[in-house]
């Protein structure tokens, strides 16, 4: 059967600015119709309501009034189990926080009208750090120094972002939050001084200009969780700008995030993050961690007096070179950066060198530290360590060390009996201490190489302790080996060593340096019963 007609439900209504909203009855419904607002009676006592009066209910009309409406009523982790107590006393809950204060405690680009794929990212972006950091009735105000988030996704670049000090910016991680380069001739982000003048009067460093001053030079600056990015299409490699200018900071640092290129080009500006101070507004206190730097022409370059940088737990891999310091040291400057320190970093598939220093005109140290880095196949333009073009590390400015690193190349060299040319591990003038232990079976045998080390110049220095054990003979031997190789490019050996048992074990070593395959041989002879020994050993250069 069909329906006919179905009686219109009504509701009470009236006008809320004339008339009021009347008491209603329990679950009668009242429309104000002047104020477009919904209510709906509480019911009485009796019938169990636990408060007389009327409710209203949320409409579409109430979009634009919906975060002054829901007041006081937040509490963080309301009925948790046991309570968290949030007020300062520590024995009760703040109730009193309103939505909007909640909701405002944090901003994302989203806020300032950008999504992934925008036009005008660039923009936005700018426009979001502008208002909360750069804006002259407010920036000088912690208060509105809030950590800006910039959400999953690619946000495509065509204009330099220009951060001032006191920046927070954090993404939703490596490979989520993409900062994509579409264009030539400007870097994704420069550090500005905080008296950079809206809108466009960005305060920036400029070879032998006075922009940054002391007072507003880029200070406590943090970059977390982003991607930069060179988009696949930008090949015009002469014409590119680094991905990201460190310029004049302080005390500032970028974390866990990713310098991606498709080149290992040999174009500097073709890099990851270019580090540049001026006079005596320098960069210093700079940290990198967690950082991933691949197809690029450097990771980090620098030819200014920079210092006190440190890069951490970095992945540096499929570049042209690795860490540059002074190629070509820039006007005013005079040693290029100094005091740096790069550990627990892992250098692979690097053309040239993994970390190269240049030299300053006033031969003046440096003081870098390589420590517990691990160097896989550099320096042989990708085609294995056997193939070496460069040094993996080349100091060449005074007071640098290296500790406790792994070379790829050391393993190789040891485990080839014929080598036509090696080039250094590491040439200048360095202290290299090795941690590692390494053990060789001894045999009854005459002129047996034991190790072979990279010849890095005519004065170096090479100190080896050792621990040979012959157990059948119950023999132990403890010393350390002295071999000095000389400018008459002679390698002299001497042996300082304990034993206990039935005699020394019958072990002769020496030396020789071969300077055709640029190696440092320490051979020995071995008249006695057969055993181990196990070695590591130091080096001056």
């Amino acid at each position: 059967m069909s329906v006919i007609e179905i009686a219109k439900i009504k509701v009470r209504r009236g006008k809320a600015n004339v008339e009021g909203v009347p008491q209603l009855d329990g679950g009668e419904l009242g429309w104000a119709v002047d104020t477009q607002e919904l209510f709906i009676g509480n019911g009485t006592s009796d019938e169990g309501a636990p408060n007389i009066g009327n409710t209203r209910l949320l409409t579409e009309y109430d979009k634009p009034q919906f975060l002054t409406f829901a007041t006081s009523t937040y509490i963080f982790a309301d009925g948790s189990i046991p309570t968290i107590y949030t007020d300062p006393s520590g024995s009760a809950q703040i109730d009193d926080l309103t939505l909007q204060q909640k909701l405002d405690s944090w901003v994302t680009m989203v806020d300032f009208g950008i999504s992934p794929g925008d036009s005008n990212a660039s923009l936005g972006i700018q426009n979001a750090i502008n208002q909360l950091y750069l804006n002259p009735l407010n920036k000088t105000n912690p208060n509105t120094r809030i950590a800006l988030k910039i959400g999953a996704g690619t946000y495509n670049i065509t204009a330099t972002i220009y951060v001032p000090p006191n920046v927070t910016i954090f993404g939703d991680g490596k490979g989520k939050t993409i900062l994509n380069m579409i264009t030539t001739n400007t870097s994704v982000m420069q550090f500005c001084d905080i008296d950079s003048v809206l809108p466009g009067g960005f305060l920036v460093f400029e070879p032998g200009s006075n922009n940054i001053t002391s007072i507003g030079r880029p200070t406590n600056i943090s970059l977390s969780g982003i991607t930069f990015k060179y988009d696949s299409t930008v090949v015009d490699y002469a014409n590119v700008l680094p991905l990201l200018r460190a310029d004049c900071a302080s005390n500032s640092s970028i974390v866990d995030c990713a310098f991606i290129g498709s080149s290992n080009t040999n174009v500097v500006n073709y890099s990851g993050i270019e580090i540049r101070g001026q006079d005596a507004i320098t960069t210093e206190n700079l940290t990198l961690d967690r950082v991933d730097f691949y197809g690029l022409s450097r990771a980090v370059f620098s030819d200014y007096d920079v210092n006190n940088i440190n890069i951490n737990n970095a992945s540096l891999m499929n570049l042209y070179r690795g860490i540059s310091f002074a190629e070509s040291i820039a006007a005013g400057n005079e040693t290029g950066p100094t005091n740096v320190k790069v550990s627990n970093t892992v250098f692979e598939d690097i053309r040239a060198e993994a970390w190269y220093v240049g030299t300053n005109p006033a031969d003046i140290s440096t003081f870098h530290v390589s420590n517990r880095n691990t160097y896989r196949n550099v320096g042989n333009n990708l085609n294995g360590d056997l193939s070496a073009v460069t040094p993996v590390i080349q100091f060449l400015s005074n007071g640098n060390l290296s500790t406790d690193d792994y070379f790829s190349r050391y393993e190789v060299i040891n485990s080839t009996s014929t080598i036509a040319t090696f080039y250094q591990t590491i040439k200048g003038k360095t202290s290299v201490t090795q941690n590692a232990v390494y053990v060789k079976n001894v045999q009854n045998s005459t002129a047996t190489v034991l190790a072979k080390i990279a010849y890095s110049g005519d004065d170096q220095f090479i100190e080896a302790k050792y621990i040979m054990r012959k157990p059948l003979a119950s023999i132990s031997r403890k010393g350390k080996l002295q071999i000095s190789i000389s400018p008459d490019l002679t390698a002299v050996v001497s042996d300082s060593f304990n034993y206990s048992g039935i005699n020394d074990g019958g072990l002769l070593f020496s030396a020789s340096l071969n300077t055709t395959s640029n190696t440092v041989s320490v051979l020995y002879s071995n008249s006695d019963t057969d055993g181990t020994i196990e070695y590591k050993f130091d080096q001056l250069q």
